[in-house]
């Protein structure tokens, strides 16, 4: 049998529940914005907190609870001279892709946005905080216009949070406004210089590969939150891989960046690169220009981004690092009574996180405690195919282990290695280094 108990002196409860997160975001009909998807309202996971990073799943959550069938501040009645109306889930978008910049802002232009009607049928919001830029252009259903206006973020955040399916500006005796029923809410703008926000669109002239930009920013660069330490929180694009480094594991992976020189994404760039791979349904087009990268979301959504590049590239990933990947991956075990099993673990909390696992010519063992070490329970994982290059055993954090296994899937092979257990798959290779 592919896993046999050996031991078993505290009882578990098998009985466990799997979830899996839904990918969900909008889509525009054409290149001018029209957004179709059905994104509602974004009470749960949408916080006014700047500081605090805000998770993926926050934003799907967000995104996935706005309703466009609910109630609508815009009617048809509205008889007023000078407004306009954008729709909630482009605004909360928007609000979501510029929020990973405010929290390096030192002005209020770094905390504002800037709304400048183009027409009567198109409006864009702007971001500016050097070297961060970021605009969408949104469809104005009202067919009239205002003057360009500036406010801050947190106060639209506010706004998106209270609306219904629309956000409606009014400008009225040269004042804006926000209007809710059938009534005139005072609006604060700031007298920031709007010709600042002008600026020349760059070329994004190539596309970046939407599957593996999934694969690499929501999945693989959400571990690096777990590091504290800033060198760690980054991503090197090399050689036309993604390469990962800190100090519980190191990976290397397809680029989404299909044709580039090689360039460091830093962690609040990589949280925009997250967000927009979640909610494009169209095209991420990129390009890179001296030390930016440039950023085409669906012909609706422009951004440019800072990156670093030439000798940067090698201070953060070392040839020791990119060696230490170089494993022969060749065993397979029953990888879903693994991943059952470890999953069990993580979920008993009278368990330890620190796991054994032990590597013999002939099986994987996994060695779990309780807490106070007074008992513990071995688990035999028969190999089925392949041979280790080497034996021995290693203590690993059973949290890592189940999200390396919710990262890397079923159809993997296992190395073990000097350094740790090396895993591969269809998208790379990962190696979880030892604990202690």
């Amino acid at each position: 049998m592919a896993l046999q108990k050996n031991q078993v002196e505290a009882d578990v409860d098998s009985d466990f529940d799997e979830k899996t997160n839904e990918e969900n975001g909008y889509t525009p009909d054409n290149l001018d914005g029209e957004f179709t998807a059905d994104i509602p309202e974004v009470p749960e996971g949408f916080s006014d907190d700047f500081e605090n990073t805000f998770s993926i799943e926050e934003v799907e959550t967000a995104m996935n609870n706005i309703k466009s069938e609910d109630i609508d501040d815009f009617n048809d009645k509205m008889n007023y001279e000078n407004f306009i109306v954008l729709n909630k889930r482009d605004v909360t978008a928007f609000c979501y892709a510029v929020e990973p910049m405010i929290k390096t802002s030192v002005d209020d232009y770094g905390k504002c946005v800037h709304i400048n009607p183009i027409d009567k049928t198109t409006v864009e919001l702007s971001y500016l905080n050097t070297p961060n830029k970021l605009t969408m252009r949104l469809p104005n259903k009202s067919g009239k216009t205002v003057k360009p206006f500036s406010m801050l973020v947190s106060n639209l955040k506010k706004i998106v949070n209270n609306a219904y399916a629309s956000i409606v500006f009014v400008e009225e005796n040269d004042e804006l406004n926000i209007a809710i029923c059938d009534s005139l809410l005072y609006l604060e703008t700031k007298p920031l210089d709007g010709d600042l926000y002008k600026f020349d669109r760059l070329e994004t002239p190539h596309y970046m590969d939407k599957e593996i930009a999934m694969y690499t920013f929501k999945k693989i660069a959400a571990m690096l939150a777990s590091s504290d330490r800033a060198s760690e929180k980054v991503i090197v694009i090399k050689n036309n891989f993604a390469h990962f480094n800190t100090g519980f594991f190191a990976a290397k992976s397809k680029s989404p960046f299909v044709k580039s020189d090689d360039f460091i994404l830093y962690k609040m760039v990589t949280e925009v690169l997250t967000l927009l791979s979640t909610i494009s349904k169209v095209e991420l087009r990129y390009g890179i220009v001296e030390d930016r990268l440039i950023v085409s979301c669906d012909g609706v959504i422009y951004c440019e981004l800072p990156v670093s590049t030439g000798e940067r590239v090698s201070e953060f990933y070392s040839p020791e690092t990119e060696n230490s990947l170089k494993f022969d991956a060749s065993i397979s075990i029953v990888n879903d009574a693994l991943l059952r099993l470890v999953q069990i673990t993580r979920s008993l909390d009278y368990l330890s996180d620190i796991i054994n696992l032990k590597v013999s010519t002939e099986k994987i063992a996994l060695s779990i405690k309780n807490t106070n070490q007074t008992k513990f329970s071995v688990y035999d994982f028969e190999i089925v195919e392949g041979e280790p290059e080497r034996v021995g055993d290693m203590n690993m954090s059973c949290q890592v282990l189940l999200t390396f296994l919710g990262i890397t899937g079923q159809n993997i092979k296992y190395s073990y290695t000097e350094e740790g257990l090396g895993i591969k798959n269809d998208f790379g290779t990962f190696l979880l280094r030892r604990t202690g």
